[in-house]
């Protein structure tokens, strides 16, 4: 049985800054791998995407990786990727816990 999810559109009161796209709940829940170097090290890290647009997604990881706003890195969202991106924002949530901002790059 395949589950549908139904399409949901809401605004995140989370980043203070003007959106240039509608936050929408597609994607959410869905299991992405992001690749990114930092500081001549690669790191593979697997996540949870909480939110997308066309420009973009959420994503809460577990990484060690000293991660960063301007990065550059490369997304696997379920059966799509590579996609290339950055990371707009970063927020440590815990020592190892991350809230990431990604915007896709054209």
């Amino acid at each position: 049985m395949v589950q549908s999810f139904p399409f949901t559109e809401h605004e995140s009161t989370e980043v203070s800054c003007t959106r240039n796209e509608s936050r929408t709940s597609i994607g959410a829940g869905t299991i992405a791998k992001l690749t990114v170097i930092v500081q001549n090290r690669t790191y593979r890290i697997t996540g949870l995407v909480t939110d997308g647009a066309f420009g973009g997604c959420g994503l809460v990881v577990v990484t060690q990786a000293p991660l960063k706003a301007e990065l550059s890195c490369s997304l696997m969202m379920g059966r799509e990727g590579p996609i290339d991106a950055r990371i707009a924002w970063a927020r440590a949530l815990d020592s190892q816990v991350w809230r990431l901002g990604l915007q896709y790059l054209d």
